[in-house]
This record gives C-alpha cells, structure tokens and sequence, in this order.
C-alpha cells in the first residue's frame, strides 16, 4: 500500500521488544499517543520531528492478520483537529 510503513504487533513481552496487548483499538490508540508522544520534544524520535521540520502525524493506523488480504483487527483514525 502506497505511503503506508508496515510494523509487526507483538502482543506478548519478548526479550527486548515490548508487547502492545492484544490487537484492539483501545491498545492501538494507546500505542499511537505513545507514537504521538515520543515526537515531542524530550522523545525519543524528537530527532525525526527535528530532521523533517514538522511532527509526522499518522493519519490511520490498522493492525491486519499478516498475510495478503488479511482481515482487519483494529483501525485508528486521526480527528480532524488534534491538540498536541
């Protein structure tokens, strides 16, 4: 999918990588505030933020069933107006 980055939803804690829970809006909204967050300056992706000159906001997010046509098990929408 054009202008899409794909990422692997781990839902338990494995060695270094943490677990997001199961793959629920609740937890993917909590997983982009956190995205959100590490943006802002003092995050750990502030460098980004800086690089590119604005924040990269996601517009959407979905977590799919990893294989073509995967059906989907939880999508996030940004508002129109977001107070950051």
């Amino acid at each position: 999918m054009e202008g899409s980055t794909a990422a692997a939803w781990h839902v338990k804690d494995r060695h270094q990588v943490k677990g997001y829970g199961k793959p629920t809006e609740a937890n993917l909204t909590k997983y982009i505030e956190a995205f959100i967050e590490s943006l802002k300056p003092g995050g750990c992706n502030h460098h980004v933020s800086k690089a590119l000159g604005y924040m990269p906001i996601p517009n959407w997010a979905r977590i799919r069933v990893n294989c073509i046509g995967g059906e989907t098990l939880a999508e996030w929408k940004a508002p129109m107006f977001m107070a950051l």
